[in-house]
């Protein structure tokens, strides 16, 4: 019998031993790579989850300065969003949790009544269902649910950082994207907008077509369903832009069909045969020209950032603010504010284009995204956030690499220094700009007076900025807002505001609210399609009584349109039957946005211009002081003691700029406004003791009807017109149309 250790032996010398230690060797080699990987993922989660948990923090630490300013951030204890367009989403989810939520949307563009969207749009029923099933108010989940979901961009970041360039790539990456001042803003608290998941979702979608693509096992059908259903959860979330989302998605997904997908024969005739089902049964659904009809939104939304004028009538995009273009210099401050962690970033972007190009193929529509930004519009930095950000990821992960080898591990500290270092001026930024809400409670007291003293049915005239928090705090209908004022409609609405004749706005405004664009297009028709010629008529027309506008309607000679086939009929078209009241609400603001609303308000059809107010400056602590010449004589001056001195007698102002000649100041008592006239030239000043304030504007702008009502108007000015209501100045000022 052989012994224990001859047995040993002759196994030793089996030929299969070999084979099998060899085995159980590379099984323990793959156990301990699986048990290192699965450490290393956890090692990530945790670090991530402390960038998230910062980056929440650096969100929703202005609700502190917020408290400091109660007055102007909180209506009724609870917070004001900081963006006006989140009162739309806002308004569509109170419709949800009141069960009203129904056709036509009668509170939007009247008269024309546009519906409500189908399905209602993904975040209004978020804020609904989070509202009704904890509790909470709206207002407060609008405040805080943007700063949330943003978090959400760490995931597809660090996962595609990860598959270019590692762990330190992803974890780099996501670190820069949360802390991005810009992406902090537009994803912040208060801003109850789509920009919260718009780049999260873009960069999510190019995710899972890359593992599509490159994937050569089963899974890689789970990754384009996968992608497929965060398209359509897309297409539900930015639901104002559908044609934007669906041609992105078609970038990525072409893109990686060209480069990365590599299927066997059965496969592709399969996978292509599918595809090209799905399409068809879209067209059958759609029509055959939807791809047109894609294409044509797509220019024409592309003209709007360009500023590029359609027609007659001026591009309104020329006139808001986040479609203006920022420099380069503003851009690099609200991605990483600091110039060489841009440039850190942009050589990154540039190497892992050109090192890992197949990698980064589906990136290719966020960075289309991002890069128009530089040319067109600030508001797709929102964009660029991610991109830049990977750029970074990247040129961290080189340095990691370089840091990774034997000879210079002792670098391996200081990349991770330079990481964080790099995030410390977004942070700083971050810290030292508290975002504010875009209205101050105080206006919103007055549109909460509007629902209390105005019938249901009511209509509130206002400049188009004001149209969504109309509807959400007065629950009362609008003739324009953030979506309807197109570049007729923009000067529809600013005409009345702007013009000299309180009477044409009075009638105008009755008019528009009856008519609406379509029958001012009516007008145009029965003028020969001679726009220009329609709209002087029209100014004309209105700016009489009814008896005076017959003689011009005479003199027109107007084709028949439809039923209006006669002059008695054309009368009644001009001056319609109200059956609705009337309100025009006035703030502020719009002395300080007045660059741009009386352009288009005094906007010229023939010239295609308008006229910007010259001179329109405001003062502060205002006073009359009286003054002893040598003659013993008492002069009075207005003055502030500082920048402004004002003698009442010679109508001289000494202006920190200079000597300026008065044509009149107008001092609003209230109840009554006394008039001093000066000179036949020269600016107007208008001064209201009450509250020490005083405005300088050029004597055009000075007469419009909106200065004329909420800086110089008393209680009786304009009796026929336009009857006060509210009169809460110089906050804001609610008159009935009569």
């Amino acid at each position: 019998m052989p012994t224990e250790a001859g047995t040993q032996g002759m196994c030793a010398s089996c030929p299969d031993f070999g084979l099998r230690l060899n085995k159980e060797a590379g099984e323990h080699k793959m156990n301990k790579s699986k048990i290192i990987s699965f450490l290393a993922t956890q090692k990530d989660i945790f670090i991530l989850i402390i960038i998230v948990i910062t980056a929440f923090v650096l969100r929703i630490e202005d609700l502190q300065k917020w408290e400091d300013k109660k007055e102007h951030c909180f209506y009724n204890s609870e917070p004001i969003l900081t963006t006006i367009d989140g009162y739309y989403y806002l308004s569509l989810a109170r419709d949800i949790v009141e069960n009203s939520y129904h056709q036509p949307y009668e509170k939007r563009a009247v008269p024309e009544n546009p519906s409500r969207p189908s399905p209602p749009p993904l975040l209004s029923v978020l804020a609904a269902y989070i509202a009704s099933l904890f509790s909470i108010s709206l207002n407060w989940v609008g405040v805080m649910l943007p700063a949330a979901l943003s978090l959400a961009i760490a995931v597809p970041i660090y996962l595609y950082g990860r598959i270019i360039g590692g762990s330190s790539m992803g974890i780099s990456a996501a670190m820069l994207a949360l802390v991005s001042p810009y992406y902090i803003y537009r994803g912040g608290i208060g801003w109850f907008d789509t920009d919260c998941l718009n780049a999260t979702l873009t960069l999510g979608i190019a995710y899972c077509f890359f593992k599509f693509g490159s994937e050569h096992s089963i899974k890689k059908f789970a990754y384009f369903i996968e992608g497929i259903c965060l398209f359509i959860i897309f297409l539900w979330w930015w639901d104002s832009t559908p044609e934007v989302v669906i041609s992105t998605t078609l970038i990525s997904l072409i893109s990686t069909l060209i480069f990365l997908y590599r299927p066997s024969k059965k496969e592709g005739i399969i996978f292509y045969g599918l595809l090209l089902t799905c399409i068809l049964f879209v067209l059958v659904i759609k029509g055959h020209d939807y791809p047109a009809q894609i294409y044509n939104k797509i220019h024409e939304l592309f003209r709007y950032i360009s500023k590029e004028s359609p027609s007659l009538f001026p591009n309104p995009g020329i006139s808001i603010g986040e479609q203006q273009k920022y420099p380069l210099k503003t851009i690099i401050t609200y991605l990483t504010n600091n110039s060489l962690v841009f440039a850190a970033s942009i050589l990154g972007l540039l190497g892992m284009l050109l090192k890992k190009f197949r990698q980064s193929i589906t990136l290719i529509s966020i960075i289309i995204l991002g890069a128009l930004s530089l040319f067109y519009a600030k508001r797709f930095i929102l964009f660029a956030v991610p991109v830049i950000a990977l750029g970074f990821g990247f040129f961290i992960s080189q340095l990691w690499l370089f840091a990774s080898k034997n000879t210079f591990k002792i670098f391996r500290p200081a990349v991770i220094i330079i990481c964080l270092v790099s995030t410390i001026p977004a942070i700083v930024y971050d810290i030292q700009n508290v975002y504010w809400p875009k209205l101050s409670a105080q206006v919103i007291k007055g549109l909460d007076s509007l629902s209390r003293i105005t019938p249901k049915d009511s209509v509130i005239w206002a400049w188009w900025d004001l149209g969504y928090p109309i509807i959400y705090w007065s629950n009362r209908a609008t003739i324009s807002d953030g979506t309807y004022h197109g570049s007729a409609r923009i000067v529809y609405n600013a005409l009345p505001l702007a013009d000299h004749n309180p009477k044409f706005s009075a009638n105008f405004i009755r008019f528009f609210t009856e008519r609406g664009e379509e029958g001012i297009n009516k007008l145009y028709q029965a003028t020969g399609n001679d726009v220009s010629k329609g709209f002087e008529l029209m100014k004309k027309i209105l700016s009489c009584d009814p008896q005076e506008a017959e003689q011009h309607i005479q003199e027109a000679n107007l084709k028949s349109v439809g039923t209006i086939d006669s002059n008695e009929k054309w009368l009644k078209f001009f001056f319609p039957k109200i059956h609705r009241d009337i309100y025009l609400f006035l703030d502020y603001k719009m002395i300080f946005t007045a660059h741009w609303w009386y352009w288009f308000g005094t906007y010229n059809l023939d010239k295609k211009t308008g006229i910007h107010p010259e001179l329109n400056e405001n003062y502060r602590n205002l006073s009359i002081m009286g003054v002893k010449s040598k003659n013993n004589l008492i002069s009075q001056y207005l003055t502030n003691r500082q920048n402004i001195n004002m003698d009442l007698q010679s109508g001289m102002a000494a202006l920190s700029h200079g000597l300026v000649s008065l044509k009149k100041i107008a001092i609003n008592n209230i109840s009554s406004t006394q008039e001093i006239n000066f000179h036949q030239t020269g600016p107007v000043f208008y001064y209201l003791p009450k509250n020490g304030m005083g405005f300088l504007q050029d004597a055009d702008f000075a007469d419009s009807t909106y200065n004329r009502l909420f800086l110089g108007s008393t209680n009786s000015q304009f009796p026929e017109s336009f009857r006060p209501v509210e009169l809460n100045t110089p906050i804001y000022q609610i008159w009935q149309v009569m």
